[in-house]
């Protein structure tokens, strides 16, 4: 679902109001409400041992290629892929593609 065009629609409407479907209407109530976003950058390998002795401070090695495409997930349900980019001296993310 789409929430920006009902976020921009009841933004950009001074006095008509538009009919629009009952999803959008309530989408706009949520306009603006923070969620948490993961952001899934592969998985690693470790033997049973190494779970076993899981402990803070404990360091894996991990393959990381800022070239491979990332998800973005809310939940278990993936919402986008992206890849990091530099700017400044800063890391971003940047969308590749949208699940439909």
């Amino acid at each position: 679902m789409d929430t920006t065009n009902a976020c921009a629609a009841n933004e950009s409407s001074s006095t008509a109001v538009p009919v629009r479907k009952p999803e959008a209407l309530s989408a706009q109530k949520f306009c603006g409400t923070e969620i948490e976003v993961g952001v899934e950058i592969g998985e690693l390998q470790l033997t049973i041992d190494d779970l076993a002795d899981l402990a803070p401070g404990t360091v894996f090695t991990y393959e990381f290629d800022p070239e491979r495409p990332v998800s973005l997930l809310i939940g278990d349900e993936r919402l986008a892929q992206a890849r990091f980019v530099e700017q400044g001296g800063q890391l971003y993310l940047q969308i590749i593609s949208v699940e439909g």
